[in-house]
């Protein structure tokens, strides 16, 4: 017969191996290898949480961004408003400025007029507010008495006053409104 295996000589190998295999965890390489794992591990989360607290305060620094931005916007929301309001206080200052500097050419023409004692001599033209002289002012006395209704109305109404009815009266009303003191 032939040689048979020794089941229990066997059965203490194995324990044996399995003995020694339970002291692997002891041996310097595996053991630094095992604390080298914990140490990544532990580092890994301590990195984790370090992102999420960084994260966060990214988030809160976007907010105030956000905030900051909104109240910038505000802003120029205002000066933008701001700076329509000065345009149109700017354009009634020009007006004003317009409208000044006719009336002070209106005062010396009426005061040149008011010394015109011919209807033959010229008359110095009076500017509308917006600083013109109006088309058809007549140029002297001559001119105004032969002036139609409608041309006299025209040239009153050019100048902001309210006509009269009647074509005398109109001329009147012109020949006082520029400073003209003679009878034409």
């Amino acid at each position: 017969m032939n040689p048979q295996p020794d089941f229990e000589r066997l059965a203490d190998v194995f324990v044996g191996a399995g003995e020694e295999l339970r002291k692997l965890p002891n041996v310097p390489v595996i053991n630094q290898g095992q604390n080298i794992l914990t140490a990544i591990t532990t580092m890994q989360a301590r990195m984790d949480t370090q992102f999420d607290a960084l994260g966060a305060r990214v988030g809160r620094l976007e907010a105030r961004f956000d905030r900051l931005e909104a109240r910038f916007d505000g802003l120029e929301a205002r000066f933008d408003g701001l700076e329509a309001r000065f345009d149109g206080l700017q354009g009634q200052f020009n007006g004003l400025q317009l409208q000044q500097s006719a009336e002070s050419q209106n005062q010396l023409a009426r005061l040149f007029n008011s010394h015109v004692t011919s209807p033959t001599h010229d008359f110095e033209p009076l500017r509308n507010a917006q600083n013109q002289v109006p088309r058809g002012f007549p140029r002297n006395g001559t001119a105004l008495a032969s002036m139609t209704s409608a041309n006299l109305a025209r040239l009153l109404t050019s100048y902001g006053l309210q006509p009269q009815e009647e074509v005398e009266g109109k001329r009147r009303q012109l020949r006082h409104f520029i400073g003209v003191v003679y009878q034409v």
